[in-house]
């Protein structure tokens, strides 16, 4: 695998193996194949195409869709347009045994696009891009729904709650006039529905993780140099930790609760202007949730039997 300080900046890293009688000057080395990302994609394709099968349905006759997300989302717009449509390896020659390690760095969608191309479904290009915060929410929505029986004419509908790792979608169907944040639901016939959703970035699982450890770091001092205290590890762990400075520092857990969510609290940003507000009153956050984000009232009913 290749060595993760030379990929602390990339998301999406492979390790593409030696390249047998190549010297260690070359950008692009003779011989080397970019397929690990076709083959992360295989066993999801061939456990589709034998589900089919017995249906006697031709695979042209059935879209395949790829739907990037909120990992894709966090890159600037130059990063995310590379991903797409380039191919560039950020190689490096380790002196140590004369191999070239190399992380792959673009043309991400360009590679699934490829294979995609290759499986027999139905595919245009297209089909594989990076799709809002709000769509992410609106197909967790839905998804939730179909498989409780409750789309249609049911009149009563579940909201989701994703958590990722780069993002947490909100999504329901609110009992009031929507201000702000409202996606329409249209499946044919059989639903047309109003929704609020809302995609919180960087509030998923890796990313709210990487800006605690950043927040001790900009907030409290180091117990030692280099080396930093945070609440919310456990008591006696040890991570190594990049800053968005770019300074590689240690993070040692002190596991205590009521720091720990003190600590936590400052990420919520629930001192930011409600610009939703009734009545001017922008410092409270009477209609927001987080950040200063509108959400109408929240309801919660039981779960179907």
């Amino acid at each position: 695998m290749p060595d993760s300080a030379l990929c602390r900046h990339i998301n999406w890293c492979a390790w593409l193996g030696r390249a047998e009688g190549t010297a260690c000057h070359g950008r692009y080395p003779c011989g080397w194949r970019c397929n690990l990302l076709r083959l992360s994609f295989q066993e999801l394709v061939s456990f589709a195409q034998a589900a089919l099968q017995p249906t006697g349905v031709p695979l042209s006759s059935v879209p395949i869709y790829l739907k990037a997300t909120a990992g894709m989302r966090v890159l600037n717009c130059s990063q995310r347009e590379a991903y797409v449509s380039g191919v560039v390896f950020v190689c490096v020659c380790h002196p140590s045994d004369r191999v070239t390690r190399c992380c792959l760095v673009c043309s991400i969608l360009s590679e699934v696009r490829a294979y995609l191309s290759t499986t027999g479904f139905m595919f245009q290009d297209s089909w594989a891009r990076v799709i809002s915060g709000e769509e992410e929410g609106v197909y967790g929505w839905i998804t939730v729904n179909y498989v409780n029986g409750l789309l249609g004419e049911t009149g009563q509908t579940l909201g989701a709650l994703d958590l990722g790792g780069a993002s947490t979608q909100i999504t329901y169907k609110a009992s009031v006039d929507l201000l702000s944040n409202l996606y329409n639901v249209q499946l044919g016939s059989a639903l047309n529905e109003d929704v609020y959703t809302h995609s919180f970035l960087y509030f998923g699982s890796n990313e709210a993780g990487r800006r605690a450890k950043q927040l001790t770091v900009d907030h409290t001092s180091p117990v030692a140099p280099g080396v930093y205290s945070s609440p919310c590890f456990y008591s006696g762990s040890s991570q190594s930790f990049t800053t968005m400075q770019g300074q590689t520092v240690t993070i040692r857990g002190s596991g205590d609760y009521a720091s720990c969510r003190a600590l936590l609290y400052n990420l919520l940003a629930k001192d930011a202007l409600c610009l939703t507000a009734p009545n001017g009153r922008i410092h409270t956050n009477e209609t927001c949730s987080i950040a200063g984000v509108y959400q109408p009232p929240l309801f919660v009913s039981s779960m179907p039997q």
